[in-house]
């Protein structure tokens, strides 16, 4: 017993010779509530992909950020961040040093293994989040482009399409022609500009599917809005096309039309 006793008392000795052992369960605790945290946050992400249109998405993507952020800003995963390489290396230092007990022994061997596994689990989620607000950032940015493309495809059906009809002459006079050429270039003025806004939106369309496009082909993720948005963008590029081609060609017709009264007169 005298010897058994002499024995606890020496490895009681080199514990405190070795003040970095004594901290292997409070390492161990700090490592299973980074696990537990980053795991959560992981599968909250994994499920976090809503199949609604831009305000769900709005919505979402704020959620995620503030989720993130704040995993990000976790004291205990930050501590482990900073420190917790550098105490591991310690651990294992101090423990090739001296016999400790299988116990010991076991539960360094559990926080070599756990600290792995957190290291992983930071990597997946950092590429899960970023998976996701990438698809929720497109979504948004896919929805404030087609919001703004029906603007302008509103604007041409109604008032353009209105103007087209109306601002023509109802007689031959030449009052009337001037009355009405004049009325058109006003007209026109915002045509133009419509058409202005049509081409800037449709190469921010093009832009935008080429980025994610090549985004998906890089991570081997699909958008399936992009094809919706493609086929839109197709339709909307048309109708731009065919309208401001319309009222080009009134405008000259006008112009013709008015010289020729002008000529006339004469």
């Amino acid at each position: 017993r005298a010897i058994l006793f002499l024995g606890e008392k020496e490895a009681a000795l080199q514990l405190q010779t070795l003040p970095d052992v004594q901290k292997l369960d409070p390492f161990l605790a700090d490592l299973h509530q980074a696990s537990s945290l980053l795991q959560a946050s992981i599968e909250e992400f994994e499920k976090a992909d809503p199949p609604g249109g831009m305000q769900e998405a709005t919505r979402c993507l704020s959620k995620s950020k503030e989720l993130m952020e704040a995993v990000l800003r976790d004291p205990g995963l930050l501590g482990l961040q900073r420190e917790g390489g550098a105490t591991l290396a310690r651990l294992q230092r101090d423990a090739s040093r001296l016999d400790f007990s299988p116990d010991v022994r076991s539960h360094l061997a559990a926080a070599t293994a756990l600290y792995s596994l957190v290291d992983e689990q930071l990597h997946v989620l950092v590429t899960t989040s970023n998976s996701l607000l990438g698809k929720l950032e497109l979504r948004v940015r896919l929805g404030h482009l087609e919001a703004a493309i029906h603007q302008v495809s509103d604007w041409m059906e109604q008032e353009g399409s209105r103007c087209l009809q109306t601002l023509t002459p109802k007689d031959g006079s030449l009052e009337t022609v001037e009355k009405a050429h004049a009325e058109f270039e006003n007209f026109f003025l915002q045509a133009a500009a419509q058409y202005r806004r049509g081409l800037e939106l449709s190469k921010q369309a093009a832009q935008l599917g080429a980025t994610a496009g090549g985004a998906g082909e890089a991570e081997g993720a699909e958008f399936p809005e992009l094809a919706a948005f493609a086929s839109t963008q197709r339709v909307f590029q048309a109708k731009l096309t065919h309208f401001y081609m319309a009222a080009e060609r009134q405008r000259t017709d006008l112009e013709t039309l008015l010289h020729l009264h002008r000529f006339c007169k004469r």
